[in-house]
């Protein structure tokens, strides 16, 4: 699944614009997910929930049971933000926590594979030429979404669906693209039980040489589909009967 999340900001009282220390007590309204966006990778079909659509608890309720579903969550920044965010949440209408999943982490892999001037997911997919980011206001569409009395909160709210909607879609993108580069991804052949590129589950493997550790040798493979380098999990025989390690 392929997921991200827009939050509300925090509300709160200050005195000055500076170098402000804010305390608990001055805060006057929490963060909370406002919406969510999400698809099963390689479908037509992106869904969408919001608390301008319905109430809040049927909206988390929706996440929840797609979560429930998913054996991976593909996001840009979910470790540390959407998935944190979504278990506070979960944990506040007294939920148990969902079923077990793999998290894909893309803002984990453009740092770790890449040096990008910047990791924002808008400037990598165009730097990739995968499409942009939808632009809005700024911080004022998130207010106006906030405030059902203000003039512009349907407008924005029909904005907000369209952001949401195209950071997915750029997500996607960013996750086909990238596939092979990926370092935790989900073992397709440990699922399957066959000869397949771990990454994306193609059987378009070309051996390539071979990967060597300090004591054996193993049989190296590259997917033709996606690029990712797999090897044998098993160490070649043939190899292995000749071999000296140093004691």
């Amino acid at each position: 699944m392929i997921l991200d999340i827009e939050i509300s900001p925090v509300l709160a009282t200050i005195w000055g614009l500076f170098n402000q220390n804010i305390g608990i007590n001055q805060i006057t309204g929490n963060s909370e997910v406002m919406c969510w966006a999400a698809k099963w990778h390689g479908s037509d079909d992106v869904y969408f929930s919001s608390i301008e659509l319905t109430s809040k608890k049927r909206m988390l309720k929706e996440m929840y049971d797609l979560i429930e579903e998913a054996d991976a969550i593909v996001t840009y920044n979910g470790k540390a933000f959407d998935l944190k965010i979504l278990n506070k949440e979960f944990a506040l209408q007294g939920w148990a926590a969902p079923s077990p999943y793999k998290n894909i982490d893309m803002l984990g892999v453009m740092r770790k594979q890449f040096r990008f001037t910047s990791n924002k997911l808008g400037y990598v997919a165009e730097q990739l030429k995968l499409g942009k980011k939808l632009k809005h206001q700024g911080h004022e569409l998130w207010l106006h979404c906030m405030n059902p009395k203000s003039e512009e909160y349907k407008s924005s709210w029909d904005i907000m669906e369209e952001y949401n909607i195209q950071d997915v879609l750029l997500l996607e993108s960013l996750y086909d693209r990238l596939l092979g580069w990926i370092h935790n991804h989900p073992n397709h052949s440990t699922e399957t039980g066959e000869h397949v590129c771990p990454n994306c589950g193609g059987s378009h493997l070309q051996s390539r040489g071979t990967y060597t550790t300090a004591s054996l040798s193993y049989r190296r493979y590259q997917c033709r589909d996606c690029g990712k380098w797999s090897r044998s999990r098993l160490a070649d025989k043939d190899k292995k009967g000749r071999q000296v390690v140093g004691v």
